[in-house]
């Protein structure tokens, strides 16, 4: 009897659907037993170019699984590429039906085929790799997928199955499920992802193939985006103001972001999503509350940068503080939270990663956010000052609500300018995909790039 191989490809594109040979078919080879192992290969797709990458299907990938990285601590994740998703992997949840078809919902079925199976990408064979190898099995199987894998609760990922131990979700009956935690500090964000067939919905009901073939995986982001920025805004423009400007470094002292009940700090996610394309939150409970502090801020625009003097021009001449438009001037609103990288080394930004409004069922949202900020001031008549030269107008505070009239939508990145002045804060949303899918074999897609959705909202100043 012939031997035959399932592969699983992984993808990584963001938001680009695989033009690619979906699924490869080869001559089967001979083995003894007929026995067709369950391997993986990995193909990266680009938005003008593709490259594949075939791994050899071999058995013994103990080794690949020794050599992957671990972190005690959370880092921030955000999974762009399929390099990305090659440092984090993924966990596979498999489950055999026999004859009889699985359906969503149901309490029935067991993980029996794998539970939260880590697979890890080998770089020096340049393949996908788990320990111990499965064969397929007779009758019916349905494959599941999540990254970044977690061997077992962490701050973000705090149970599997609604089990807080992972390893004990395995005896949970019904659909995989992974519960998310929001993170207070953007800089411990970590992006979610799921994964799915070509038409959005997860691989159910596979049987084994009659020839070698290649089941993919496109990781999709189950979360929203949000990045911050800021400008400050003269409102009056007058010379005496351009001139102060000159002198002048407008700083963050904090930022606090607090959503509404359409906002939770906590959901479950389940990796059976009935809706193409689309991840199935559920069980939603509190309500986001996100603390940025000098730690989380670029230094530029942190106020603990400047204490003197010499840490004032330091900074200036680095292009530190707040950019200054007049009012109704052309944005020059810049990110302002910490500079981070993406696992595979690529330069990105701290981000806020949100579960989406559908979570709750709805499809409007609202953040409220308070900016404490202090002006520093520079001038060399001020020899006697403590520290000298400097006059800080400290712990200036402002704050509005922004609201998000479709909801928070997962899979896309806002972008939420803070247009600061001494008399209020105002809004400006910008609205894009972020790269969608990564696949089994891995595609990942982009956080994608839709239609933006501006909103300017003028807040009256608390203090």
């Amino acid at each position: 009897m012939g031997r035959r191989n399932i592969h699983y490809e992984l993808i990584g594109s963001i938001l680009l659907p695989l033009s690619l040979a979906a699924c490869s078919q080869e001559p089967a080879t001979d083995d003894v037993g007929g026995r067709q192992s369950v391997d993986f290969t990995t193909y990266l797709s680009r938005s003008t170019s593709a490259e594949a990458t075939t791994g050899s299907t071999q058995s013994a990938v103990a080794s690949a699984v020794s050599r992957a990285s671990t972190r005690a601590t959370t880092p921030y994740y955000n999974i762009e590429t399929a390099n990305d998703l090659r440092l984090t992997g993924f966990g596979v949840t498999a489950y055999t039906t026999g004859e009889t078809d699985y359906a969503a919902g149901k309490m029935e079925y067991l993980p029996n085929f794998m539970y939260n199976q880590r697979v890890t990408y080998d770089p020096a064979s340049s393949s996908w790799g788990y320990a111990p190898l499965v064969y397929w099995p007779e009758g019916k199987t349905s494959f599941f997928a999540y990254a970044p894998y977690q061997q077992d609760a962490s701050e973000r990922l705090t149970a599997m199955n609604g089990s807080t131990s992972f390893p004990g979700g395995n005896s949970h009956q019904g659909d995989p499920t992974v519960t998310y935690s929001v993170a207070e500090d953007p800089t411990k964000s970590v992006d979610l992802l799921w994964a799915t067939n070509t038409e959005g919905l997860p691989w159910l009901n596979q049987v084994k193939p009659t020839v070698s073939s290649r089941l993919t995986f496109y990781f999709r982001h189950a979360l929203a985006k949000v990045n911050l920025q800021a400008e400050y805004v003269l409102e009056k423009g007058t010379e005496e103001d351009s001139k102060a400007a000159a002198n002048t470094l407008v700083l963050i002292d904090s930022i606090y972001v607090e959503g509404d009940e359409y906002l939770p700090s906590t959901a479950t996610l389940s990796l059976d999503n009935t809706t193409a394309s689309s991840p199935l939150w559920s069980q939603p409970s509190g309500k986001v509350k996100v603390a940025i502090g000098a730690s989380a801020l670029n230094s530029l625009y942190a106020s603990a940068s400047v204490s003197d003097a010499d840490a004032f021009k330091k900074l200036r001449s680095e292009g530190g503080g707040l950019p200054m438009i007049l009012n109704g001037g052309a944005d020059k609103a810049t990110d302002i939270l910490s500079s981070m990288s993406t696992p595979a080394g690529n330069a990105t930004t701290a981000a806020l990663m949100l579960i989406p409004s559908s979570a709750t069922s709805s499809t409007t949202a609202t953040v409220r956010v308070t900016v404490v900020y202090t002006l520093v001031s520079y001038d060399e008549n001020l020899i006697y000052n403590n520290p000298q030269y400097l006059v800080f107008t400290r712990h200036q505070r402002v704050s509005g609500s922004c609201t998000f009239s479709d909801g928070l939508v997962a899979g896309r990145v806002y972008s939420v300018r803070l247009k600061i002045g001494l008399h209020a804060l105002r809004f400006q949303v910008d609205a894009d995909n972020w790269q969608e899918p990564v696949g089994f074999s891995p595609a990942v897609y982009p956080w994608t790039t839709g239609d933006g959705s501006d909103e300017d909202l003028t807040i009256d100043n608390n203090n």
